[in-house]
């Protein structure tokens, strides 16, 4: 995208993953929080109200992203072909300043429902307390378009989003749930484990 830009990811999935490869993003959460978000650093949103994504505070969306990756103007006017700027890419501008990775989760089950609930309404960690190799590897496979590109897509941003969680949970002074820290009990995770 290059600025100014701005979208409304509002698709109804309890989980979002944004990961900034290049520019500055601000993300206007649900209840109004506004955060600033570097290059670098990967974001995640929770709870089935729509984020606002923009290079400036405060821009109305011209984008909204609906389910099943549909994308339209705040009137509802299809944008697709408009946006599309290759296999699984899409903006403004194929040469924009900034650059993102976006995942939404339709997550079922009851252990993926308490990990969602132990997270706050938005999580950034910022590349000064957190790397992995995962997001460089995620945004080179992202264009390729071969045999089982989708699975394996979908296992990197499996992968990179239990790296978020881990490091969310990890890091210094972090409220972390009863089950997840007894599961690193060197006594108690044994035998939770083998239950």
């Amino acid at each position: 995208m290059e600025p100014p830009w701005s979208l409304r990811m509002d698709d109804g999935t309890p989980l979002g993953l944004v990961a900034v490869l290049t520019g500055t993003v601000w993300v206007e959460s649900p209840g109004g929080a506004t955060r600033e978000v570097p290059a670098g650093s990967v974001a995640v949103a929770r709870g089935r109200d729509p984020v606002t994504l923009s290079s400036e505070p405060g821009l109305a969306p011209q984008v909204v992203c609906g389910p099943g990756g549909r994308r339209t103007d705040p009137d509802g006017t299809d944008l697709a072909d408009r946006l599309r700027l290759g296999t699984r890419t899409w903006g403004n501008d194929p040469d924009g300043s900034t650059v993102l990775l976006l995942g939404c989760y339709h997550l079922r089950g009851e252990i993926s429902g308490r990990v969602v609930e132990a997270l706050p309404a938005l999580l950034v960690l910022e590349p000064s307390t957190w790397s992995s190799p995962l997001v460089p590897l995620l945004a080179e496979e992202i264009g390729r378009d071969e045999l089982g590109q989708q699975a394996v897509l979908d296992r990197l941003l499996d992968l990179l989003l239990v790296s978020v969680v881990r490091a969310w949970f990890a890091r210094q002074g972090a409220e972390v749930p009863g089950w997840y820290a007894a599961s690193l009990h060197p006594v108690a995770g044994p035998a939770l484990r083998l239950l």
